[in-house]
């Protein structure tokens, strides 16, 4: 992760969100040749001007800081139509409700 370990980052992402987690995440998840596809003639964003490789990483380091973190989660194929991705969130907060009710 370069010059920080995961110890470190891990402390500044909790510092920067007071200590609080959330409640519920929604990854978005694609592929390297789905983000290539899509970046076609479109500006780059300051994740993916550092380059697909990095893009990835940081998708993949997300992916295990919410593992880690016990949050709840869903993981969404960002190549999937809107109706089912919609859906997909709909389901994880209503699976969320259900938890927080159930406690």
């Amino acid at each position: 992760m370069g010059e920080f370990s995961r110890e470190e980052l891990w402390r500044f992402n909790l510092f920067s969100m007071s200590g609080r987690l959330p409640d519920f995440v929604v990854l978005f998840q694609i592929s390297r040749e789905e983000l290539l596809k899509r970046r076609d003639g479109i500006e780059a964003d300051n994740i993916e001007s550092r380059g697909l490789d990095y893009a990835i990483a940081v998708q993949n380091n997300l992916k295990r800081w919410i593992l880690e973190s016990g949050v709840s989660s869903i993981t969404v194929n960002a190549s999937d139509s809107i109706e089912n991705i919609a859906t997909q969130i709909e389901n994880g907060i209503k699976e969320l409700k259900v938890k927080k009710r159930d406690l």
